[in-house]
């Protein structure tokens, strides 16, 4: 039913700039009491308004003709208070349609739970995820606001998108308490960024409970804008692998902006990776895309981990065309044998460890020779070495070639004496 409320309008993608025609929503209501709400709109079932989406007039036959979602006709679903349950996988929440909005009445307020979704389309470890909460497949101009997404039970993981279209997530939280599972996982083509996904204040909270793995977002081939936002991976076995608050394989397209990205686990035995690229069976990372801009990476583990906890790994294959650009970003690495802030030379990460005595000690692995600096500010004839200067500053170059420099300082070339600090 076509409702002439002037207030019942859908914006969908980012901010647009200039005039543009509004199209008056179709609403349909999810409530927990709809005794005084039209039949033909209303439900208390999830189940049932996902139906009346794909098949228009579901509710009830005799109502007035309604139409599919689309550009022309987009549909708002209104979600108020409570807890709703999906119990059965009939419908996904969208499936080859676009323009449909699911707005609640806040994160605390509103959760969408249950669910059960398997993947659709070939994944490198999506399979592995499912089953999920919440799937979409195939949709464009898709757009969930103000609400949380709960995963329970025997399933696994939050949010499933597969195939090309986009969407957009407004103040959603999407929470995960299981052994393996993910925050949000998505599929479609490798080779090429085939989705598009907006991400303004958004939190990704998985908790791997059990000795598995798992990650907060995973993404095959897709773009993610993400801003103002939290994705934290908290591992709370011994034995559980953190294979990224951001995990990313294929030609992804990931911009992240004035967001934390943490994995902060418990595990003595297996990875604490914040930002994950790549892996053992990923699709080649060609034309992959990494940018971080005035954000934080975290991660960190105990102190007697077998590995130590990471910042960003890079394991994308080596002959992969790729632009990592982390520039503006605040790390925070501890925990484990050998930490490390960044893996790989192809990650574009200028990072100043500020001034000070001592430079932080870390070891030949933290870093990429040349990307950290340090300032060292009381160097003197005995302390740094150099005669001619006495008492001054010096800037210190990360380099994992000087293994012989100062023992308790770690690698650190120092430009002005041109040596190895401590030689």
């Amino acid at each position: 039913m076509r409702l002439s409320n002037p207030c019942a309008v859908l914006v969908f993608g980012a901010i647009a700039l200039g005039f543009a025609k509004v199209v008056p929503a179709d609403v349909l209501k999810l409530q927990q009491d709809c005794s005084t709400e039209s039949p033909c709109t209303c439900s208390s079932d999830l189940a049932s308004i996902l139906k009346e989406i794909h098949v228009p007039n579901s509710l009830h036959a005799s109502c007035p003709a309604r139409q599919l979602p689309g550009p022309t006709n987009p549909v708002l679903v209104s979600i108020g208070p409570g807890t709703f349950n999906l119990t059965n996988t009939d419908y996904p929440y969208c499936q080859s349609l676009s323009s449909i909005s699911f707005k609640g009445a806040g994160k605390i307020a509103t959760t969408l739970t249950g669910g059960g979704f398997s993947t659709q389309l070939p994944s490198a470890y999506n399979a592995f995820f499912a089953p999920f909460a919440v799937a979409i497949e195939e949709c464009s101009n898709v757009e969930f606001q103000d609400l949380t997404i709960q995963q329970t039970g025997t399933v696994k993981s939050g949010v499933l998108f597969e195939g090309d279209g986009g969407s957009q997530w407004t103040n959603v939280r999407i929470s995960v308490n299981d052994a393996f599972g993910t925050g949000w996982g998505d599929n479609g083509n490798t080779s090429t960024a085939s989705s598009l996904h907006y991400w303004f204040d958004d939190e990704i909270d998985v908790k791997q409970t059990g000795g598995a793995a798992g990650s907060g977002l995973y993404t095959e081939g897709a773009s993610h804008r993400i801003y103002g936002s939290k994705f934290v991976y908290q591992g709370l076995s011994t034995g559980g692998a953190a294979y990224g608050a951001l995990w990313l394989y294929g030609s992804f397209d990931v911009r992240v902006h004035g967001s934390r990205i943490a994995a902060l686990t418990q595990s003595t035995t297996n990875y604490t990776r914040a930002v994950f690229l790549g892996g053992g069976f990923s699709p080649p990372c060609a034309n992959a895309t990494l940018t971080t801009e005035g954000s934080e990476i975290e991660g960190v583990a105990p102190a007697n981990a077998t590995y130590g906890a990471g910042g960003i790994f890079n394991a994308c294959n080596t002959g992969s065309a790729m632009n990592l650009q982390i520039q503006g970003t605040y790390f925070n690495v501890s925990g484990g044998a050998t930490p490390f802030r960044v893996f790989d030379s192809r990650v574009n990460s200028p990072y100043s460890l500020g001034s000070g005595s001592n430079p932080r000690t870390v070891g030949t692995n933290w870093s990429v020779k040349g990307m950290d600096t340090f300032v060292e500010t009381d160097c003197s004839a005995t302390l740094c070495n150099h005669n001619n200067l006495g008492a001054a500053s010096h800037l210190l170059t990360f380099d994992p070639g000087c293994t012989n420099s100062d023992s308790d300082h770690g690698p650190w070339y120092d430009t002005v004496t041109q040596k190895c600090r401590g030689l």
